[in-house]
């Protein structure tokens, strides 16, 4: 009994590290997908993904996971979406870019569903 006590107690201790551990790290992911966003809406699978070289890709697909288009952002030399979202046939995706020199603006793309660039605000 005495040896289950302490299997426990270890195996608690190890989860509690692990919960401390994600929580205070966002940009870790138990699934390995910390760098990407996807959204599933209008008949389409849209995958935003932060590159290892500092641009956003961006791919959208058929629900049969067919490839219909990709597009790469690059804005300034650093650049990392937030989010993405699907609404009234548009996506619309919010990112931070910066120059060589750290100054940070926050941005929004917008592509129609076929992939057409809309608008690019950045403020």
């Amino acid at each position: 009994m005495k040896n289950l006590n302490v299997i426990f107690s270890v195996a608690l201790f190890v989860a509690l590290l692990n919960g401390i551990f994600f929580s205070l790290n966002p940009n870790v992911s138990l699934s390995g997908e910390a760098n990407k966003l996807s959204v599933i809406k209008e008949n389409s699978e849209i995958k935003v993904e932060n590159t290892s070289d500092n641009s956003i890709l961006v791919k959208c697909f058929d629900l049969s996971g067919n490839l219909n288009w990709e597009k790469e952002i690059i804005y300034k030399n650093n650049n990392t979406a937030k989010n993405v979202n699907v609404e009234n046939k548009e996506i619309k995706i919010d990112f931070i870019s910066s120059d060589a020199s750290g100054y940070e603006v926050n941005g929004e793309i917008i592509y129609d569903l076929t992939g057409n660039l809309k608008k690019i605000d950045v403020n």
